[in-house]
């Protein structure tokens, strides 16, 4: 097996995108279904029996795997439903080399249009509201590296960026209101593919401090 290092924002997006698709566990092949919610996941097993993954479990989870790299149920004794995320876990790594970055705002929960009226979304959709007004406030140039895709690519690419949320999903305990422009940066696919390089996810501040020390070492 390849190895594969993934972060819980990684894992949250393609279990989002993933979720409408018929499943099994690892252990028994017995059926069950799933929704990615704010507090983490919500599983239906096959005896109907609702449950939460909450995101501490998950991210116990995938620290494990990452370090172990086993398929086995058996690797993972103290997760109880191991099973389970084993199995979103290994569709992950089937995909894992179509499966493209996704903008970070697959699951948002609300956010302020201005400061008197609030737009609430279903928490599985695209918020294409928020990321407009994300752009239209900080515009379309990379926050990190400044590159402007218009200016390499002509106005064919004008206004093209990713969304990313300055504080990780993952960390996003309970429902709160995201205000587009605080809480939420337009970044280059290749800079926010290094914020989630390694099973990890850098602040935006050491983005920048990588990509200065890089550049710096060039003309040393």
């Amino acid at each position: 097996m390849k190895k594969i290092n993934f972060s819980v924002d990684d894992f949250l997006s393609f279990a989002t995108s993933m979720q409408e698709e018929g499943w099994v566990t690892m252990t028994q092949k017995k059926k069950f279904s799933y929704k990615v919610t704010q507090e983490g996941i919500k599983l239906t097993p096959s005896t109907g029996e609702v449950r939460n993954i909450s995101h501490q479990e998950i991210n116990k989870f995938i620290r494990d795997f990452n370090i172990k790299q086993s398929f086995k149920t058996s690797d993972y004794t103290k997760s109880f439903n191991k099973s389970y995320l084993l199995a979103i876990t290994k569709a992950y790594n089937k995909n894992n080399d179509s499966f493209k970055l996704p903008e970070e705002i697959l699951h948002p929960q609300s956010f302020e249009e201005g400061e008197t009226k609030k737009i609430y979304v279903n928490s599985h959709e695209r918020n294409s509201k928020a990321r407009k007004e994300c752009i239209n406030h900080h515009g379309s140039r990379c926050f990190a590296c400044k590159v402007s895709f218009k200016e390499i690519y002509g106005n064919y690419a004008e206004g093209f960026i990713h969304v990313h949320h300055i504080k990780p999903l993952s960390e996003v305990k309970k429902r709160k209101i995201i205000n587009p422009k605080t809480d939420l940066i337009p970044i280059c696919p290749n800079c926010h593919a290094v914020i989630h390089l390694r099973g990890r996810c850098l602040s935006i501040e050491k983005l920048v401090e990588l990509i200065e020390s890089a550049r710096s070492s060039r003309y040393r």
